[in-house]
């Protein structure tokens, strides 16, 4: 994943065509499993803020928030989840479903 420096691109990261989609810190789920709770935030930012804060049981979608992928499997013995995007209209939607 590379962000752009161009203040006048449309967008401001772009992938390598093909690549899977994964997630920022993977290592977050394992701590999860162990804590019995993860975060997941929207953007790789938030997530190295969040670690530095101390909560390392936190992950972030490769791609903010429209980019599950098979990770989410590893999701589903970890009895609590706190999801804390963005708080915009993409944030809301995709943390709500």
């Amino acid at each position: 994943k590379y962000r752009l420096l161009d203040p006048d691109a449309k967008t401001r990261y772009m992938g390598e065509r093909g690549a899977e989609t994964w997630i920022f810190h993977e290592e977050g789920i394992n701590i999860g499993k162990k804590k019995g709770g993860i975060l997941i935030v929207e953007g790789e930012f938030d997530c190295m803020s969040a670690w530095q804060a101390g909560i390392q049981n936190t992950v972030s979608p490769a791609s903010g928030k429209d980019s599950y992928g098979v990770w989410i499997e590893h999701l589903d013995n970890i009895p609590k989840i706190y999801i804390a995007y963005d708080n915009d209209k993409g944030g809301k939607e995709t943390s709500s479903k």
